[in-house]
C-alpha cells in the first residue's frame, strides 16, 4: 500500500459536510472528470479513478448533494494491475446541476468550443479552500513517502484550475510551484515545512504524526552522519599531519644530536613519537609545562621548518 492511498484513505473517510461538499466536487470537476455529449445533445459525466476511497466519498458526496445514485464501474486492464473505479452520472439534469454548481459553462461541450469551460472559482473562507484541495488531492493527488523525499504534487488538465490552488495554498500559507507535464498543469509542494501543513489542511492529521515521526528520525540520523563524517574528517586530518610529524621528527634525529636540537621542540618530538594519534591540544596537556594549542601548532611548524632545512 502506498503512502499517498494511506493518506487518501484516511481523508476519504472524514464527514462529508453539506457545507464544504459542493467544493470538494468542484475539484473532483477539475482533477478526474470527463463531459460526454450524446449524438442527440444530452451531458453525461464520468469521474474516473484507480482509489477505492475516492470512488466511494465522489458517489456519497453526490448522492448527498443531489440525491441521485450513480453507476460505479469497476475494470482491471490487462496492462495495470491496478483497479480503474468510474462513477457514471447519466441523468442529463443532475449533471448539468453539477457542472453549473462548479462554475462550469456546459454550453461550451455542446457547440464543441475549444473555449476553455472553466469560469474559475472564488472562495472567501479557508474552509472551502481547504474542502477544494481536499478534492483535488483525492481526485489526482500523490505525495511521496517522507522516508525518501518531500514531495507533493496534484495534477489538472485546465492552467486556471492550477493557479486557483497555488493561490489558495498561498492563502493558507503553503509555497508552491506550477509546472507543465505532458500537457497537464502540475502544482507540486516540495519543502517539508509545506508537505506537512498541506496534510493538515487536508485534515490528513494520522498522516502528519506520521511524516513528523519520519521527519524527526531523518534529521537525527542526518545530525549524527554529519557528525560521524566531521569526526572522520577531524581523525584524517590529524592522522595526516601526525604522518608529516613523524617523518619530519625521524628525519631531524638521523641528521642532528640530542644536543643539536632545541629542548622545547625535543620534548615535543618524543610526545609525538608516543602518542602517534593525539590532537595538537592533547599533545599540548601533556608537556611538562602543559601550553595551548596555538603554541604546539608554532612548535611544529619549526620541527617541519627544521627538518626541510637538513
Amino acid at each position: 500500500m502506498t503512502y499517498s492511498k494511506n493518506v487518501k484513505d484516511e481523508i476519504s473517510k472524514l464527514n462529508i459536510d453539506d457545507k464544504l461538499s459542493i467544493a470538494e466536487l468542484q475539484a473532483f470537476t477539475r482533477t478526474n472528470l470527463v463531459v460526454s455529449v450524446s449524438l442527440n445533445g444530452k451531458i453525461s459525466l464520468t469521474f474516473t479513478t484507480e482509489n477505492s476511497s475516492t470512488a466511494r466519498r465522489i458517489f456519497s458526496i453526490i448522492k448527498k448533494v443531489y440525491l441521485y445514485e450513480a453507476k460505479i464501474l469497476v475494470s482491471r486492464s490487462e496492462l495495470k494491475k491496478n483497479r480503474t473505479y468510474k462513477i457514471l452520472v447519466k441523468d442529463e439534469e443532475i449533471s448539468i446541476y453539477i457542472l453549473e454548481d462548479s462554475n462550469i459553462d456546459h454550453s461550451v461541450f455542446r457547440d464543441l468550443s475549444f473555449k476553455d469551460p472553466d469560469k474559475g472559482i472564488h472562495y472567501s473562507d479557508l474552509e472551502n479552500m481547504k474542502a477544494f484541495l481536499r478534492g483535488a488531492f483525492l481526485g489526482a493527488g500523490t505525495i511521496v513517502d517522507p522516508k525518501k523525499s518531500y514531495h507533493a504534487e496534484i495534477i489538472f488538465a485546465s492552467k486556471k484550475a492550477a493557479e486557483i490552488s497555488i493561490g489558495f495554498l498561498k492563502k493558507l500559507g503553503v509555497n508552491s510551484s506550477l509546472t507543465i507535464r505532458k500537457e497537464n498543469f502540475i502544482v507540486y509542494i516540495k519543502e517539508a515545512d509545506d508537505v506537512s501543513d498541506f496534510l493538515s489542511i487536508i485534515g490528513a492529521n494520522k498522516a502528519v504524526v506520521e511524516f513528523e515521526n519520519v521527519r524527526v528520525l531523518k534529521e537525527v540520523r542526518n545530525n549524527v552522519n554529519r557528525i560521524v563524517n566531521c569526526e572522520t574528517a577531524n581523525i584524517s586530518k590529524i592522522i595526516n599531519a601526525s604522518s608529516k610529524q613523524l617523518e619530519a621528527i625521524e628525519k631531524i634525529e638521523s641528521k642532528l644530536s640530542r644536543e643539536e636540537i632545541p629542548e622545547g621542540l625535543y620534548e615535543l618530538m618524543q610526545l609525538r613519537k608516543k602518542y602517534r594519534d593525539d590532537s595538537l591540544k592533547s599533545l599540548g596537556e601533556k608537556l611538562e609545562k602543559p601550553v595551548a594549542k596555538s603554541t604546539v601548532n608554532h612548535r611544529m611548524k619549526k620541527i617541519i621548518e627544521l627538518a626541510d632545512s637538513l
